[in-house]
């Protein structure tokens, strides 16, 4: 148009996909979650209404080169909180070494999910672990986890979706 207006865009994006089509595995990496008591024995049975858990998510470098910038993402289901450590709830579990777990760059914690961003050495396993609570009885869907090099589409691993359930009193 001759006159010189503006155009301005406005996109908004809502809901979920119906069916998670991207294929599980990994390329370069490898990640495996796992759902521990507070003893570190794997969970057994839904949680009650309440209970605390943690959560270790353990990602693996495969190729040859030291892999920067990945994000490392873990979303929850509806019925878990994080205990988000900076408010001060959520401390380390006596069974893990503080000094073992991934020297992350960065940690954003979020209401439905958790994120991590680091570098990752060549044939090198990281791990972390934080700490939830069941806040609503009912079945849910377990979102999948996913961790890729933020630069590099071609560098990424999933972890594929579920259902899970937490048990009222």
């Amino acid at each position: 148009d001759d006159a010189g207006g503006r155009l301005y865009l406005i996109s908004t994006v809502e809901g979920s996909l119906k069916v998670d089509d991207r294929p599980a595995g990994g390329q370069g990496l490898d990640l495996d979650r796992a759902y521990l008591s507070g003893n570190g024995e794997p969970l057994k049975g839904s949680p009650k209404l309440g209970d605390t858990f943690y959560v270790k998510l353990s990602l693996t470098n495969y190729s040859s080169d030291t892999i920067d910038n990945i994000a490392l993402d873990d979303r929850i289901p509806a019925g878990w909180e994080i205990e988000n450590p900076r408010l001060g709830r959520g401390g380390m579990p006596d069974w893990e070494n503080p000094e073992e777990l991934w020297s992350t760059d960065y940690m954003d914690v979020r209401d439905d999910h958790i994120t991590f961003f680091g570098s990752v050495a060549s044939k090198d396993t990281v791990e972390v672990v934080y700490k939830v609570r069941a806040v609503t009885a009912g079945e849910f869907a377990l979102p999948g986890a996913s961790a890729e090099a933020m630069y590099d589409p071609e560098i990424w691993a999933r972890i594929s979706f579920g259902s899970t359930k937490v048990d009222g009193l």
